[in-house]
């Protein structure tokens, strides 16, 4: 869905973890999960700029 709204979740992924270098995750599951909540945040953060009309989005 980010892809298709023209992002790219590896972009994001990478940039969120370059502005928060000292979070640390331990285990798989807590990366994904982290993962997961990353990219939902951006989805909901494109749609409601989308929404708005505007086409700033936070940290992107």
């Amino acid at each position: 869905m980010i892809r298709a709204m023209g992002l790219s979740p590896e972009q994001v992924l990478n940039r969120e973890a370059l502005t928060d270098p000292a979070a640390t995750v331990v285990g798989q599951d807590r990366v994904q999960d982290h993962q997961v909540q990353v990219l939902t945040r951006t989805l909901r953060e494109l749609i409601e700029a989308t929404a708005s009309g505007s086409n700033q989005l936070r940290g992107v």
